[in-house]
């Protein structure tokens, strides 16, 4: 049995970058950095995409320096330069912290897997 299944906590490097695909679902592009602890301290950058419910939560409500904790799996895309180019692929995301702004949205609980979402 094979689990590819990763969970990170960070802050958004950057806004997040909307995007439609051929079949017009929305997603969303934007990099999480996550800090390295012991000798070799700076931070690791994770390459991330969210899709359709996730992807509009992340247009709407997360912006760079945000913390967020994502859950999802590593896919593999060649690139036009040969390259093997890593993508977390978001099943959930979840703000960690307040904007700074100290608004609130609309609602306070995001549920990704609402009834009749992915069914």
């Amino acid at each position: 049995m094979s689990v590819n299944i990763t969970t990170i906590s960070g802050r958004l490097v950057r806004d997040p970058e909307p995007r439609t695909i051929a079949s017009g679902d929305r997603l969303a592009k934007f990099t999480i950095a996550v800090d390295n602890y012991g000798k070799d301290k700076g931070a690791s950058y994770f390459d991330c995409v969210a899709f359709r419910k996730d992807a509009e939560y992340v247009l709407n409500y997360l912006t760079k320096g945000r913390l967020v904790l994502a859950v999802g799996r590593y896919e593999s895309n060649k690139g036009s330069d040969g390259k093997t180019y890593w993508t977390l692929s978001l099943s959930q995301i979840s703000a960690l912290d307040k904007p700074k702004d100290g608004t609130t949205p609309a609602t306070d609980t995001y549920e990704p897997f609402a009834e009749g979402e992915y069914a």
